[in-house]
């Protein structure tokens, strides 16, 4: 299993004090962390050099310019990285699923690490090549966005549908459960059919006084009142039972169109809901067909999204792990200044005890290089120098973290 998180780590190929009693040769500071961390009885951590192109410098202010954009760009790189894990294993269903990179996993790909000179110019300014990475990594974080909108919209597509037919006889579609059979005057100009909703243990009561809800409208200056008696409302034994659930009973009665509202008024204050609705004969067909167009939709959409998270991951991956090597290479001219003479070596340490151990290990190897800070760095006055990796703890070593993908 990968290791939670790999050091990039920085020194100047000169040999450490702390090892010269080994008698060893090394030069380069890889070899000398190889024969420290992983070598000989006590192999703490593996360590494999990573091959940096001779990226352009320019001036002091431009370096320390960059080492502050860097600190918060990597931040926010990361959490794109983040996100787009996140969601492919959301879309897998698989909380350890790792897409690859570039064919290989994280950290077969941090091992082998080559700069890309096809997208990143290592010949550019820092300063553009920085914006190459965060332009990749912004394009990738606007991508999620809109394909996230669309899935969810999807999802919610078929949600809707089942919600339309699933629910209670209350909030359901009738397409499906309307019959030609149960709308007696489909096509009649003076007649209509609503449906009505009763409780269960009030459909005796229902029956009894259906034809009697409509409510005559009062006198007006236009019309004068008429009587309960001479409406013409309902038609009589109309009422007609179309289905029931765990709690209602749905019935289908025959109005006159000029008393549908009166109706529905009665209704109402013997707590019956009216429910409008007009039947086609096509109606279930067209249900059946919206539910199966939607879930085909939210299934290819699904499909289609996972596929490119997968693949957004492992560039937004490798434009992270560019940037913390472009970030690696400004702290090192910074900490160890010209010519350039330092190799970054990519540390993975042996478990959360090889952590601390490997850890311990740096600081005595390194410990020649904290200056006046007796561990940490700077100046003499122990006053942090500007640019250099301030943000988080200090080592006497240039090191960033490489986030590894985590397996549940």
């Amino acid at each position: 299993m990968a290791p939670a998180v790999v050091w990039l780590v920085a020194a100047p190929n000169r040999r450490p004090p702390a090892t010269l009693s080994t008698g060893a040769a090394a030069t380069s500071s890889y070899e000398a962390l190889k024969e420290v961390l992983a070598t000989g009885g006590g192999v703490w951590a593996q360590v494999f050099r990573m091959h940096l192109p001779m990226l352009r410098v320019g001036t002091l202010d431009s370096l320390i310019a960059a080492s502050d954009a860097l600190a918060r760009d990597e931040k926010t790189v990361d959490g794109v990285v983040d996100r787009l894990l996140r969601q492919a294993r959301e879309l897998q269903e698989d909380e350890s699923y790792t897409p690859l990179i570039e064919g290989v996993p994280a950290a077969t790909y941090v091992r082998s690490f080559r700069w890309d000179e096809a997208k990143f110019t290592s010949s550019d300014t820092l300063d553009s090549v920085r914006a190459a990475l965060i332009e990749s990594s912004s394009r990738l974080e606007a991508g999620l966005k809109v394909r996230l909108t669309d899935y969810t919209a999807a999802k919610q597509a078929v949600t809707a549908v089942a919600r339309r037919t699933g629910g209670n006889l209350l909030s359901r579609s009738l397409a499906g459960i309307v019959t030609r059979e149960h709308v007696m005057a489909p096509d009649s100009e003076h007649l209509t059919t609503v449906f009505v909703v009763v409780p269960r243990f009030s459909t005796d009561e229902f029956l009894g006084e259906y034809e009697n809800l409509c409510v005559p409208p009062p006198a007006s200056a236009d019309a004068p009142a008429v009587e309960p008696s001479k409406f013409m409302g309902v038609v009589p034994r109309s009422a007609i039972p179309v289905v029931t659930d765990g709690d209602h009973a749905m019935y289908a009665v025959t109005l006159f169109r000029a008393g549908v509202e009166a109706f529905k008024m009665g209704c109402r204050d013997r707590r019956y809901t009216v429910r409008e609705y007009e039947f086609t004969p096509t109606a279930a067909d067209d249900a059946a067909e919206e539910a199966s167009r939607v879930e085909a939709e939210a299934t290819s959409s699904a499909a289609a999204f996972g596929a490119w998270t997968s693949t957004a991951y492992a560039e937004a991956f490798m434009v992270a792990l560019h940037l913390k090597v472009l970030r690696v290479y400004v702290e090192s001219v910074l900490r160890y200044g010209l010519p350039v003479d330092f190799d970054v070596t990519a540390v993975f340490p042996a478990g959360s005890k090889g952590v601390s151990r490997v850890r311990k290990q740096l600081g005595e190897m390194y410990a020649h290089l904290a200056g006046g800070r007796g561990g940490g760095g700077g100046d003499a006055e122990g006053v942090m120098v500007p640019g250099i990796m301030s943000d988080k703890e200090f080592f006497p070593y240039v090191s960033v973290d490489v986030v590894m993908p985590s397996v549940a």
